[in-house]
């Protein structure tokens, strides 16, 4: 712990992000974490020398970081905690300059915590220290396990940055540390805590983790699949204008040969409303994107473009019945129309094509990456209960036997003083 503190605190002042992340794309660990692993290093060396005051105010230090940390995660300001050794020098994806992760200051709070129970010495608080761990070692592993799998809901609360590579392999090792302290007193508390339930604590820790990053990531595969849902609506929507356009142009069509309704421009006119109206719904769905605003615009001008060469055609034919050659000129420029209009809707289409697959992919990633996330986790939660039975049968056998000795002991016992009682004589005699 000392150590990795340390080099992450030589990575800031030398302003190297390699040392910051260890891992390359890793999220960087920030300088107050650093800080705070150097000094729980200290702590536990503190607990095996017996300088129990000095772990104390350790414990008080780095649970205070963290819980006011997470202060400022709860109310939105800034304290100014976050610069207070030194100010952010590396160009690094952060909640804030020089903030923790959330995740990071749970865990740091509950660091402290434990760290001041231990200095206690109290039999009473074992168990509460190995419930501590457990959720040390829980939050830690998961955001590992979000690494080696590329779940950011694994190791990153909601929008807020996540927990450094770094801090994910010192927690893990200070949850670790704290249950050996634990399970090595000779106390009666620690003696109780040798059977299971320091698995059980940490197996449910694990599993209340999985569930609630299982939660997230159903929640960020519903923002994704609504995305997609999105991009069907785009397409549909240019589907019918491509469909309105056509039904536009009909009028006009049973105009020249004197078919139809006896109202073609108001037929005409409905027609373009449904056009017009479906060019706005693009626009509007396509707001979030810089790219396809651009392309709607340039449609809106085609439709309307196309849609004002319909209009004069069926207008003049109206006034009066046009020739042969008059009518190929105005089939050849509605032609020319409508065909600039189709090469805006491909190429909207196209985009739209290039985002769903995008999406898509996404969705499908974020579902495996939660299935190796859920099933890491889940093996290891079966192993420990099953580490926690084991354990707990072993213990039964070992108090079985342990009370079949004592009978016995009790029994020879009475044998003796039996004897004692009944003096030499009564067996000579």
């Amino acid at each position: 712990m000392v150590g990795i503190g340390a080099m992450v605190m030589a990575g800031w002042i030398v302003r190297s992000l390699t040392l910051a992340t260890i891992v390359p794309g890793a999220k960087a660990m920030v300088f107050n974490s650093a800080v705070a692993f150097v000094v729980m290093g200290g702590a536990f060396y503190g607990l095996t020398k017996g300088a129990l005051r000095r772990v104390t105010v350790a414990g008080v230090f780095i649970g205070l970081i963290g819980f006011v940390t997470g202060l400022q995660y709860l109310l939105g300001r800034d304290f100014g905690i976050d610069e207070i050794f030194v100010r952010q020098r590396l160009n690094v994806d952060l909640s804030g300059p020089g903030r923790m992760a959330p995740n990071t200051a749970v865990s740091w709070v509950a660091c402290g915590i434990a760290l001041v129970l231990l200095s206690s010495r109290k039999r009473l608080w074992s168990r509460t220290i190995v419930l501590l761990a457990s959720v040390i070692i829980a939050i830690s592993f998961l955001a590992l396990c979000g690494y080696l799998t590329g779940l950011r809901n694994a190791y990153g609360w909601g929008r807020y940055s996540g927990m450094a590579f770094p801090a994910c392999l010192g927690f893990l090792a200070a949850g670790s540390s704290m249950l050996w302290l634990v399970l090595h007193r000779r106390s009666d508390a620690a003696v109780k805590a040798h059977g299971s339930w320091p698995f059980f604590s940490v197996a449910g820790s694990l599993i209340f983790v999985v569930g609630t990053i299982s939660m997230a990531s159903s929640y960020y595969q519903s923002e994704s699949n609504a995305w997609v849902y999105h991009t069907y609506d785009v397409r549909e929507t240019l589907g019918l204008l491509m469909v309105d356009l056509t039904s536009s142009s009909g009028p006009d069509r049973r105009q020249y040969f004197g078919k139809g309704g006896a109202d073609p421009l108001g037929e005409f006119e409905a027609a373009a409303r449904k056009a017009v109206a479906d060019v706005d719904r693009v626009a509007m769905l396509t707001s979030d994107n810089p790219v396809q605003m651009e392309a709607v615009e340039k449609l809106r001008q085609e439709v309307r473009a196309q849609l004002e060469h319909l209009r004069g055609d069926l207008a003049e034919q109206i006034r009066r019945p046009v020739s042969y050659e008059r009518r190929v000129e105005q089939v050849a420029g509605d032609v020319q129309a409508a065909e600039a209009t189709r090469l805006e809707i491909e190429k909207m289409m196209a985009e739209e094509q290039r985002l769903l697959k995008g999406r898509i992919a996404t969705v499908e990633h974020s579902a495996r990456q939660t299935r190796g996330v859920i099933a890491m986790a889940g093996v290891l939660s079966v192993v420990l209960f099953w580490m926690a039975i084991l354990r707990s049968r072993r213990s039964e056998r070992d108090q079985a036997l342990a009370e079949g000795k004592e009978h016995e002991s009790q029994q020879r016992l009475e044998l003796a003083l039996e004897s004692g009682r009944l003096g030499p004589g009564t067996w000579t005699g």
